[in-house]
C-alpha cells in the first residue's frame, strides 16, 4: 500500500504544479490561484497543506529523496502490469519524475518535479508573505 500513496502524493504534486503554472502562466497571482482552487473541487489535503512547504520557504522535501520516489513509483507500476491494471498514469508521472531525479539529482526531495513546473512557469511558487504567515508558516526572504 505504500507505493500506491506515493504515487498519489506524487499525482497531487504534479496535477498542482501544472494548476499552479496554467494560472501563473495566465497572469493569476499565486494566492488568488490558491484561493480558488481550495474553494473548488480540486481541493484537496495536498494543495492545502502538502505543498505549503514550498510555497512558503521552497522546502521540496529532502526528507525522501528522489531516488527513492522514482524506485517506489516504478515499483507501484510494475505492480499494476503484473496484476492487470491499467498504469498509464503512474506511468507518466514516474517519467516526469525520473526527468526530474536527471536535473535534480538523486538526493534532491520528492517535490523537486514542481522545479521542472516553476521553470516553465518562468518563477518560483512563493506566496506573498502576507499569505504565508496567514497560512502559519514563515515566508522566505
Amino acid at each position: 500500500m505504500g507505493k500506491t500513496s506515493s504515487g498519489y502524493t506524487a499525482v497531487s504534486a504534479l496535477d498542482a504544479a501544472l494548476r499552479k503554472t496554467m494560472g501563473v502562466k495566465a497572469g493569476v497571482g499565486l494566492d488568488t490561484l490558491r484561493n480558488a482552487l481550495l474553494a473548488s473541487p480540486a481541493a484537496s489535503n495536498f494543495l492545502e497543506n502538502d505543498i505549503m512547504s514550498i510555497l512558503t520557504d521552497g522546502d521540496y522535501d529532502d526528507s525522501f529523496a528522489m531516488a527513492l520516489a522514482c524506485k517506489d513509483l516504478g515499483l507501484a507500476v510494475d505492480l499494476g502490469r503484473d496484476i492487470g491494471v491499467s498504469t498509464e498514469l503512474s506511468a507518466l508521472v514516474e517519467q516526469i519524475y525520473r526527468r526530474s531525479k536527471a536535473q535534480h539529482g538523486d538526493l534532491a526531495g520528492e517535490m523537486s518535479p514542481v522545479r521542472l513546473y516553476e521553470s516553465l512557469a518562468g518563477q518560483e511558487f512563493r506566496l506573498p508573505a502576507t499569505q504565508a504567515r496567514e497560512a502559519g508558516t514563515p515566508a522566505a526572504v
